[in-house]
């Protein structure tokens, strides 16, 4: 006897409902997937929201100070100016006396190794009485002797751009 069981639905009705059953729970499982796909692609990764917020500062810093990363030079102050100068003057008077110190007397001329940083112009005469040092830099013109005194020469134009420094 190959038939459904005596008082119950009939073999071909059960299998057709449980057929229906696995569609219906093939297509729930299938439409969960695709709304969780869509959930996921409307969800940005914190990786990626993180990324675009340090390239939207990044890019702001460049449109802000381009200065920083060498896309437009740096425009100097009349006292940047004056401090750079005198400071190259004094590196160059500091290490005519340590030559005249290592050797007893000023050498002739400046070696190329001793030369002004772009934009400065130095100029150095031996004298009788020691050396003089001409300095140039955009208009700027200062004179330095040996018998200036280093300290008093760098002294005003560093302490004033040391003070536009500190906040």
């Amino acid at each position: 006897m190959t038939g459904s069981p005596p008082g119950g639905p009939p073999r071909r009705a059960l299998e057709q409902a449980y057929a229906d059953a696995m569609a219906a729970a093939q297509k729930q499982r299938e439409a969960d997937l695709a709304e969780a796909a869509r959930a996921s692609r409307r969800r940005l990764s914190p990786v990626i929201v993180t990324s675009l917020v340090v390239l939207a500062a990044a890019l702001a810093a460049v449109a802000l100070h381009p200065e920083w990363f060498g896309l437009r030079d740096r425009v100097e102050t009349p006292v940047e100016r004056q401090a750079n100068l005198r400071l190259s003057m004094y590196l160059t008077a500091k290490w005519l006396q340590g030559e005249r110190a290592r050797t007893g007397a000023f050498p002739d001329r400046l070696p190329p190794s001793r030369q002004a940083p772009d934009g400065v112009s130095l100029t150095y005469r031996r004298t009788p009485a020691g050396f003089e040092l001409r300095g140039e830099h955009a208009g700027e013109q200062v004179r330095l002797t040996e018998s200036d005194s280093l300290n008093a020469f760098l002294g005003p134009a560093m302490a004033e751009l040391l003070k536009r420094r500190k906040p």
